[in-house]
């Protein structure tokens, strides 16, 4: 097992893990984001900053899921995030509990790339053998997940889960270790006290150190272990295997209770208890892997065809993100040529999860050079929609081609008031008037917490010169009724002045 050290856990989750970045590709945020230049000395002044008593919000970004639906992700302000990484890297040896359970899939891990945390499932040689094990002899098949399960955590259930409800509720001493995990945590989101923000690492582990306890109590009442686990949990996921269906009801009624301690409830619309046997793999991928092999080549008419099929399996699998699969399939498989590009930019513009496969699969990004227009459109639908993924994939692809942003759209990305949209579209000179206008009336409304939600954009603008510190605006302390108004204001001030001097940069 790669179990990580202290140092590994610090680095990854400042520099690989902040910004979201936990799909296998890296698929989430064009790659012209980055949290590369936090370096061990100016995130050491990071750490030595006291941070302010109310808090600080966070950036919001929409990642558009295979159903069209968009998933909120956060990205924490780098001042308290900082402060949680190191918290918990300082305590790793009491954490490190979260990278040896065996029931998790998705746990910390010190992966060759440098990242902690990687969301990614069993190829189908190791599902098959691993699940033909642990179900061998089984009845029945308990399949549920906690509902709404990363907003829903109450920060004090972290202190309840590492040494016990008890212990916590008698020792609420701030200095003690897991009682600063529970503050840090809170100070990524104005100290409030439930939800845990989608995207960083530091939720990964938090929510790993809750899990981990529920899954030991699983293990004592009888749900044992073999090599591999008689049950197992992708991140909030349960899949349990049971000799009747007795047993069955007796896990769900057991993950239930223990569930419920921590202010966690199941989802009674996912949970189910299915008759053995079940197959390994959804329908679809059944059908699809077998017309679509490991070593097949592929002409455009055929691609096209075999996309054209996944998009009919859509409407029987609403739930699976069956193009996503068959476009990473045949983009490896397939001549690329004008039509299929074509083709793929179409089904683009209604599902933007497929926009990131352009960098990622394609040999060469040159080769949209002849879809100016057709990127122009998906820009504007996903402005419309207001998806943070599609516009940032979309002005990313625009700004690498060097193709022109009309003005009625870029005017249209600042009204979305998006953030990541609009730093990206500030790497076109002919818009910075138009975004630097609109960073200078966040400032201007005065309101701390806005600016928190703004911080990376500020930031650049700060960095480049084009305005001035934004937490220098005195009138947003005094709203927020900022005790010690001027030593947090300076404190916070230091934050971009520090990161400006040390050249950090976040979009390279």
């Amino acid at each position: 097992m790669n179990l990580p050290d202290r140092d590994f856990v610090y680095n990854a989750l400042v520099q690989e893990n902040y910004f979201p970045t936990q799909k296998r590709e890296r698929e989430e945020l064009p790659p012209v984001f980055s949290t590369q230049g936090l370096n061990r000395e100016n995130r050491t002044l990071l750490e030595e900053t006291s941070m302010r008593k109310a808090g600080y919000d966070q950036i919001i970004y929409k990642s558009t899921r295979f159903n069209n639906v968009s998933r909120l992700m956060s990205i924490p302000h780098p001042l308290p995030y900082i402060q949680l990484a190191n918290c918990i890297a300082v305590n790793w040896d009491n954490l490190k509990f979260t990278a040896e359970n065996k029931a998790s899939r998705i746990k910390p891990k010190k992966h060759s790339d440098g990242r902690l945390i990687i969301m990614d499932y069993e190829s189908t040689i190791e599902h098959a053998r691993r699940t033909s094990k642990i179900s061998f002899g089984k009845r029945f098949t308990v399949r549920t997940d906690i509902s709404n399960c990363f907003p829903s955590v109450y920060s004090h259930s972290i202190p309840w889960a590492i040494v016990g409800m008890n212990d916590a509720k008698i020792n609420k001493d701030g200095s003690l270790w897991y009682n600063k995990l529970d503050y840090h945590q809170r100070m990524l989101q104005r100290n409030e006290t439930v939800g845990l923000p989608i995207g960083p690492a530091t939720s990964n582990v938090i929510i790993e150190s809750i899990l981990a306890k529920v899954d030991k109590k699983l293990v004592d009442e009888g749900f044992i272990f073999s090599r591999d686990g008689e049950f197992s949990r992708y991140i909030d996921d349960y899949t349990a295997f049971c000799t009747s269906h007795t047993e069955a009801k007796k896990f769900i009624t057991l993950l239930s209770d223990q569930l419920e301690q921590y202010k966690l409830m199941l989802n009674i619309k996912k949970t189910e208890i299915l008759e053995q046997p079940t197959p390994l793999s959804p329908d679809w991928i059944s059908e699809l892997s077998t017309r679509i092999s490991g070593t097949q080549t592929f002409n455009q008419i055929d691609a096209i065809r075999y996309l054209d099929f996944a998009l009919s399996l859509l409407s029987t699998n609403p739930d699976g993100s069956v193009l996503k699969y068959v476009a990473k399939s045949l983009i490896s498989k397939v001549a690329i040529g004008r039509t299929f590009l074509s083709y793929l930019l179409n089904l683009s513009f209604y599902y933007p999860i497929l926009l990131p496969l352009f960098k990622t699969r394609l040999p060469d990004l040159d080769l949209l050079k002849p879809f100016r227009n057709e990127l122009l459109e998906i820009l504007g639908e996903s402005i419309e929609n207001k998806r943070s993924d599609g516009m940032a994939w979309t002005i990313y692809y625009l700004n690498a081609l060097s193709f022109n942003i009309p003005f009625d759209l870029a005017n249209r990305i600042v009204e979305t008031e998006d953030c990541f949209a609009i730093a990206l579209l500030n790497s076109s000179d002919e818009h910075s008037s138009v975004v630097q206008e609109f960073a200078n009336g966040i400032v201007a409304k005065n309101d701390l917490y806005l600016i928190d939600r703004y911080w990376l954009l500020l930031y650049q603008l700060f960095f480049d010169g084009k305005i001035s510190n934004p937490y220098s605006n005195e009138e947003a302390y005094r709203n927020l009724n900022i005790r010690n108004l001027s030593q947090s204001r300076a404190n916070d001030v230091s934050i971009f002045e520090n990161l400006k001097l040390s050249n950090v940069t976040f979009i390279v």
